[in-house]
């Protein structure tokens, strides 16, 4: 009878580990990290694109590089993010990948007039999870308002 009990709670656990284990195809491939990053933050899943992130991580969004030291500050930096973005291209920097996205809106999100325009990041994976994402200078030669998060 006690193990009738315990049966939907070790359901629940394994459906929880399975979750938070390795959901991301744990591919150690960087662009393919990054590609499934991108996929997830343009679908609007900040949870499922915090996954691809080492914890501690390192950001810089056009600010001094900030240190996110828990998973929830990786969470609300994906979920805070206002736009989405399609690979346009890679290309090899030392340890670093950069990136060119062409931004687009996304769900949770409102890119505004930045969607379309060109902005580039460089990226350090480090074992299949993105230990640095740092904004670069825009390819783009005109300004993009960003109107951030809806509310």
């Amino acid at each position: 009878m006690a193990y009738a009990r315990l049966l939907p709670i070790v359901f629940v656990l394994a459906a929880a580990l399975t979750g938070c284990g390795g959901g991301d195809g744990s591919s150690k491939d960087p662009t393919d990290v990054i590609e499934k990053w991108s996929a997830a933050l343009r679908a609007g899943d900040g949870v499922r694109a915090a996954q691809y992130f080492t914890v501690p991580a390192i950001v810089q969004n056009n600010t001094p590089p900030i240190k996110l030291k828990t998973r929830a500050e990786i969470v609300f930096f994906n979920m805070t993010l206002p736009c989405g973005g399609k690979i346009v291209s890679t290309s090899q920097r030392g340890r670093y990948i950069d990136v060119v996205f062409e931004l687009t809106d996304r769900p949770g999100g409102n890119c505004g007039t930045g969607t379309g325009h060109l902005v580039e990041n460089a990226f350090l994976v480090r074992d299949g999870k993105i230990a640095e994402w740092r904004r670069l200078a825009d390819p783009d030669e005109g300004p993009v308002v960003v109107t951030g998060p809806k509310a």
